[in-house]
């Protein structure tokens, strides 16, 4: 799905005057990740909150709550690996 793409800082990428338009999965994955519950004000349930997971020792709950976090907003994750405190995902767009 297209969508406004985001630099590091969150702000909205510009050119040409314009908001620069393209795909943007990881971007959207991102987002959820670092997003805690209540983030979105539309959807206050979505959002996987990671800084509240980084000190936690079990990883399973982090991992059954990317998961649905990801089913929510319409993605289909294939990896997860939490190896101290680094994360690999790889995830795509579910077809209906």
């Amino acid at each position: 799905m297209n969508d406004i793409v985001l630099l590091n800082d969150f702000s909205p990428a510009i050119a040409d005057g314009d908001f620069v338009v393209a795909e943007c999965l990881n971007q959207e994955v991102a987002c959820l990740l670092q997003a805690s519950k209540g983030h979105f004000r539309q959807h206050p349930g979505l959002g996987v909150g990671l800084p509240e997971h980084l000190l936690d020792e079990q990883t399973e709950p982090l991992r059954r709550e990317i998961g649905l976090q990801l089913r929510r907003i319409g993605l289909r994750m294939f990896t997860l690996f939490i190896n101290n405190g680094n994360i690999l995902l790889k995830a795509e767009r579910s077809t209906p």
